[in-house]
């Protein structure tokens, strides 16, 4: 049976991160490991954590790589899916998205994206496609990922390159991609 680890990564959103946290908590299928990373925040995210008992990292690093590369050394579960701070989980979203892991060659498990707040609607995807992955980014930062893939990848231990800044999770999850891991 494959592990997963759920890493809620927040800068500044502690007023999310209880929603967060809370979606995460409610899944079918539970995380064997939910950590909350902290990257330079000045508002309540650590008591926020506390309050859920969940491991609780500080980096002051100020860049969402950085706080990728602390959930990878903190946990060791076998699939880790980045969830930025102020996203919410589908009660379905890891159990749906851990059957896609049957196949080993499997490194990235993405789906599509509804939005709530001010804009609503679904943000449809589509089936994988490498070529199309290298030119636009359709996987968004809390889809599942194989640690193996990230390891083996080096996508988290070469630093990213400027021009990638804005778009961590992209720049992650070509570099898997490019080491030959599939997506579904």
């Amino acid at each position: 049976r494959l592990t997963i680890a759920v890493a809620a990564i927040s800068h500044n959103y502690g007023h999310f991160l209880p929603k967060a946290l809370h979606s995460v908590r409610s899944q079918r299928h539970r995380a064997d490991e939910i950590v909350v990373i902290d990257d330079s925040s000045t508002d309540n995210t650590r008591e926020v954590a506390g309050n859920f008992d969940v491991p609780y990292y500080r980096i002051d690093k100020g860049h969402q790589y950085h706080s990728m590369q602390k959930a990878l050394s903190v946990t060791s579960s076998d699939i880790l899916c980045f969830l930025d701070g102020d996203d919410i989980l589908p009660s379905n979203y890891l159990e749906e998205g851990m059957k896609c892991f049957s196949e080993y060659d499997v490194g990235l498990v993405y789906s599509d994206m509804e939005k709530f707040g001010a804009s609503s609607g679904v943000i449809s995807f589509g089936d994988f496609s490498n070529a199309k992955l290298q030119k636009d980014n359709f996987m968004h930062a809390g889809s599942l990922v194989r640690r193996e893939a990230l390891v083996s990848s080096r996508a988290l231990d070469v630093g990213i390159p400027e021009c990638m800044a804005c778009a961590t999770d992209w720049y992650v999850w070509k570099q898997v991609c490019l080491e030959g891991w599939k997506a579904r």
